[in-house]
């Protein structure tokens, strides 16, 4: 480019300007999450139905672990060795419990973070609570490279904790951030309890004051819970009702007054030695409260993003229904493996060229569930053990035979048939010999 397009083109982007993603006054001092960690996570504790949601797309992403793969000799003669460096380091550091524990945290939050030790020398990859991050500083672009407005306001970009973590902040370079579901220009994802856990705000006219009013909507944990509490109180009322017993007569009043301190809770017996009338409250059977209890139900399935807890709970879940819930719940799983697979190979790529090897050519991938093994054919084995003795007649070492005549007989005792071995056979030739004699 020559100098008179390079100097236009600067002047152009200055006067024009650059996106910018992130609102000035959070540039400096960072982003915190609009509801904190602490709280979500502690709230994940304290309901069953989003507990339950949760546990359960956490088990559909990471329950069934993983299994590695790389390329096969004929692309990258070392590629075998790499992937051996990967699986003895997972093994190390534990990666499938640890996908476990940042996998729920993710699915609560939104952010999950592990720190990697040393950045230079991997040995290590340590996990962080999300619960002890404060706020995430970045440049305007919500990235962390060093930019003109940075330097010259002396940022420093990376993962802020909270005080009484230290409130140190680490360096990007450390740190694994998985994040899933990102909305906003927070720097963090959204998930499953951010939602349950918001407010919502609405303006409307007043009707007696003409004038605009601002009116918030309890969050769904808070709506919920006091809905819960209102059944309880119900449960309380009708189903051991409070009785209102009366009496002119105020010594028979003082009577039953004392009898009811010392009476049992269950079972007792009032006797009274005059005239006394009982009331007692009286269910509506026109309040539907059954209609509200499975709204409120079905609006906390929809929150938790997984129809399974309806399989549980509700009759007639046929087989059918089951499929569909769960084609529902893949769609839920499938983004988040994605986004944890294109984090955790990128650490993989980061140990096998520090252990000095081509990491694009070893290609050492994440895979979701257990390996299936091939399943082999009677004819199969047997297409094998034809080619081998040809190969065995031809005079190749034996040791370089797809299948030895000692393997062909284990795995024909797997297909059912009866082998005896050369023992067994001589002493079954000897015992038809004494036989023939005799």
């Amino acid at each position: 480019m020559s100098v008179f397009l390079r100097r236009f083109s600067e002047a152009a982007r200055v006067l024009i300007g650059q996106a910018v993603i992130v609102e000035s006054f959070k540039l400096a001092t960072g982003r915190a999450p609009p509801i904190s960690f602490k709280v979500m996570m502690d709230d994940y504790r304290k309901d069953s139905v989003f507990r339950d949601s949760i546990d359960l797309i956490t088990a559909q992403n990471v329950g069934a672990g993983f299994y590695t793969t790389c390329a096969g000799e004929d692309d990258y003669k070392k590629a075998g060795e790499a992937k051996v460096v990967v699986d003895n380091w997972n093994k190390n550091n534990n990666i499938d419990g640890k996908l476990q524990v940042l996998t729920k945290e993710l699915v609560i939050t939104g952010s999950a973070v592990a720190e990697k030790v040393q950045p230079d020398d991997l040995q290590k990859l340590r996990y962080i609570p999300i619960r002890t991050f404060d706020k995430i500083i970045t440049n305007e672009v919500s990235e962390f490279e060093q930019t003109d407005w940075t330097k010259s306001n002396h940022v420093k970009m990376g993962f802020l904790q909270l005080q009484k973590y230290g409130g140190r902040l680490i360096d990007p370079k450390r740190v694994v951030h998985f994040c899933w579901n990102p909305v906003d220009d927070s720097g963090w994802g959204c998930g499953i309890m951010r939602t349950i856990l918001e407010t919502y705000e609405w303006q409307e006219e007043n009707p007696t004051t003409g004038k605009v009013e601002t009116y918030t909507r309890r969050n769904l944990m808070d709506m919920k819970a006091g809905i819960e509490e209102q059944m309880a109180s119900i449960i309380e009322k009708y189903g051991g009702p409070l009785e209102i017993y009366s009496t002119e007569n105020k010594r028979i009043a003082e009577e039953l007054l004392t009898q009811f301190k010392s009476a049992p809770r269950r079972g007792a017996r009032i006797v009274s030695s005059g005239k006394v009338s009982s009331t007692g409250p009286t269910f509506e059977p026109r309040a539907r409260f059954g209609e509200y209890f499975n709204y409120l139900f079905n609006l906390a399935c929809l929150a938790g993003q997984t129809p399974m807890p309806r399989l549980f709970t509700m009759p007639g879940f046929t087989e059918a229904s089951s499929v569909v819930a769960k084609e529902i719940g893949d769609l839920i799983v499938l983004p988040i493996q994605r986004m944890i697979k294109r984090e955790v190979e990128a650490v993989w790529d980061l140990v096998v060229e520090q252990a000095g090897y081509d990491p694009e050519r070893a290609s050492v991938r994440l895979n979701w569930g257990m390996q299936k093994k091939p399943e082999i054919q009677l004819a199969d084995l047997i297409k094998l053990a034809e080619i081998s003795a040809n190969m065995s007649m031809q005079g190749i070492n034996p040791e370089k035979l797809y299948i030895r005549p000692e393997e062909l007989r284990k795995n024909l005792v797997k297909f059912g048939f009866e082998l005896w071995e050369q023992k067994q056979e001589a002493n079954a030739e000897a015992s038809a010999q004494v036989a023939e004699s005799a």
